[in-house]
């Protein structure tokens, strides 16, 4: 046997099995190069918990007290007009109402204009809070029915 060769070597000198045949050390070749242990990554940031939790923007007063039956644009009342307008309101920082929408027509341009008029004029919120606490503009809507008087 060459010098350079290591003897073949079974598992079991009692029983042959397995053997296998190791020629001298390995000439060229590296070991596998380990990774160097990294951290375990951290968690994601979570933002910061608001402040304060955020609310909307609360009428003051009785809202069904904005339209009253005083209101009623005469031509409408005299043509029998009726119906229900629904509407939306922009409410500012301060909270005076900055815009209005109407979002569903009574079907009568002269009851969605009142509607909108009267309700700028009259109507006033508590202003939105934003997650700081602090005034925000919010928004608000619902409907104004216009009803013939009896």
């Amino acid at each position: 046997m060459p010098a350079s060769r290591s003897p073949i070597r079974c598992r079991s000198p009692r029983r042959p099995t397995k053997c296998s045949f190791h020629s001298g050390p390995l000439v060229g070749r590296r070991p596998a190069a380990t990774p160097p242990p990294t951290d375990p990554p951290l968690p994601p940031l979570r933002p910061n918990p608001p402040l304060f939790t955020p609310k909307a923007a609360r009428p003051l007063g009785q809202p069904g007290n904005w339209v009253g039956e005083s209101d009623y644009p005469t031509g409408e009342l005299r043509l029998g007009h009726a119906g229900a307008v629904g509407f939306s309101l922009t409410i500012g920082s301060a909270g005076q109402v900055t815009g209005c929408t109407v979002t569903r027509s009574s079907g009568y341009r002269a009851l969605d204009e009142a509607t909108c008029r009267l309700l700028a004029r009259r109507a006033r919120f508590e202003p939105a809070r934003d997650e700081q606490g602090l005034p925000a503009a919010g928004a608000y809507a619902s409907t104004v029915r216009w009803q013939i008087p009896d």
